[in-house]
C-alpha cells in the first residue's frame, strides 16, 4: 500500500522501536518494545501497554496483559513443541490470531 515501516534494533538484535508512515510521509503509529534479557516484557503503543508472562526461566509467552483498570484484558498464549506461539486466546476461549509455520 505505500507505507514505510521503520525498525531500530539495539546491539543484542533486539527490536526496541518500530515507527509506521503513510504513502505521505505522516507519521501513523510508533511502537516501543522494552526487553528483560531475551524475554520481551512490554510493548508501548500510544497510550496502550502490552505486558508478556513467561514461565520462571522461560522464553516461551503464556499470556499477555493489555490495557490496566477495568479495561484490562488478559489474553493466552497457545504454543507448539517448540515453544513457537500458534493461536492468541481470549479467556472464552475466542481466538485473536492463529500462526501458520513451514
Amino acid at each position: 500500500d505505500g507505507s514505510v515501516v521503520r525498525m531500530v534494533y539495539d546491539p543484542l538484535g533486539r527490536r526496541i522501536e518500530k515507527t509506521e508512515h503513510g504513502t505521505d510521509g505522516y507519521p501513523l503509529g510508533e511502537t516501543r518494545f522494552t526487553w528483560d534479557g531475551l524475554r520481551l516484557l512490554q510493548e508501548h503503543k500510544h497510550s496502550q501497554t502490552s505486558l508478556y508472562v513467561y514461565e520462571d526461566e522461560g522464553y516461551q509467552p503464556l499470556a499477555r496483559v493489555d490495557g490496566a483498570g477495568p479495561l484490562q484484558k488478559t489474553r493466552y498464549y497457545h504454543n507448539d513443541l517448540n515453544g513457537l506461539p500458534e493461536q492468541l486466546t481470549e479467556a472464552d476461549g475466542r481466538m485473536l490470531w492463529q500462526a501458520t509455520y513451514r
